[in-house]
């Protein structure tokens, strides 16, 4: 049988871990981005047949929050959030506002595919420069 100490730390842990899936799914604007690099391509969609609320997709070129040189495709859709770092803070941008060239700073949301590129949900995309 476990120690008290042992089921408080394992309790604590737990806590823990939810209140962090409980933020990044949230957007927590507090934690740090997940990928900061520059768009390389961008593919918009037209329309979207299915219902999905596709709008379109960015190839970045950057690193990730741990350093990691990387490619992602990011998958942008209707509930997306994209913003404008400006000198007053952050203004609500458009996905026709993107541009390649632009350095931006990306939130996921959801799982990260392995593949190369890496393929990932953009949550919040932010436009540091244009």
């Amino acid at each position: 049988m476990p120690s008290i100490n042992a089921t408080v730390a394992i309790v604590a842990a737990v806590v823990l871990v939810i209140l962090l899936v409980n933020s990044v799914a949230r957007g927590d604007s507090s934690a740090p981005p997940d990928l900061t690099g520059s768009i390389t391509r961008i593919n918009r969609t037209e329309a979207d047949p299915s219902g999905t609320g596709h709008v379109g997709a960015l190839l970045i070129t950057g690193v990730l929050a741990d350093g990691s040189p990387v490619e992602v495709l990011v998958r942008v859709s209707e509930k997306s959030r994209l913003a404008r770092k400006t000198s007053q803070g952050l203004q609500e941008a458009s996905f026709d506002e993107l541009a390649e060239g632009q350095k931006v700073e990306v939130k996921f949301e959801g799982p990260v595919l392995m593949s190369y590129p890496l393929q990932a949900q953009g949550a919040t995309i932010t436009i540091l420069s244009l």
